[in-house]
């Protein structure tokens, strides 16, 4: 997997701290750090919802159905490679919650990609805020929940029960499901 899609899928994590330090009023990230739900379940889930709230995010992505979850199985390893453990990313998602191990360096790295990725950036802002139109509260959801959201796509269903479990550009952005 390329640094840009690494990079990509922290910047969402970014924007997704963000709102769920709004939406909880949550004054810091350490504070995030300690009262946040972004389970790797969570996390895959969001970015789902994200990218498909956007064509061109969902371009950088290759979702799959799986039990659990649609998934983007490179995102997915590379949750897998930086958890629980220090990192160069400065962030540790485990089957619990999110944190972000070094909060200066993140938002560097966030700043960063901004400043190098301003089309994926505005992309990116936009697909959360359309999210947000349709269900403010999502963020706060359970797993669980937001694995029997996912479950209501047809592009999910399609997918789990063809042999390549591939999820297609056009399925994901045809009927979705928020609540």
């Amino acid at each position: 997997m390329n640094e840009t899609k690494k990079q990509l899928f922290l910047y969402i994590v970014f924007q997704l701290k963000e709102w769920y330090k709004k939406i909880n009023e949550i004054k810091n990230d350490a504070e995030f750090n300690k009262k946040n739900d972004f389970s790797v379940l969570k996390v895959m889930k969001l970015l789902f919802f994200v990218c498909a709230k956007d064509k061109e995010t969902l371009k950088k992505f290759q979702f799959e159905a799986r039990p659990l979850w649609p998934v983007e199985s490179e995102i997915y390893e590379f949750i897998k490679e930086i958890l629980s453990k220090e990192n160069d990313y400065c962030i540790i998602i485990t089957k619990e919650n999110t944190v972000l191990t070094n909060i200066n360096k993140f938002d560097s790295n966030k700043d960063s990609f901004s400043n190098n990725n301003q089309d994926l950036k505005k992309w990116i802002d936009m697909a959360i805020n359309n999210l947000k139109e349709i269900n403010y509260i999502l963020i706060n959801y359970r797993a669980s929940t937001l694995v029997d959201i996912s479950h209501k796509w047809e592009a999910w269903k399609w997918a789990y029960n063809n042999s390549d479990k591939k999820m297609s550009e056009k399925s994901i952005l045809e009927k979705q499901y928020y609540y």
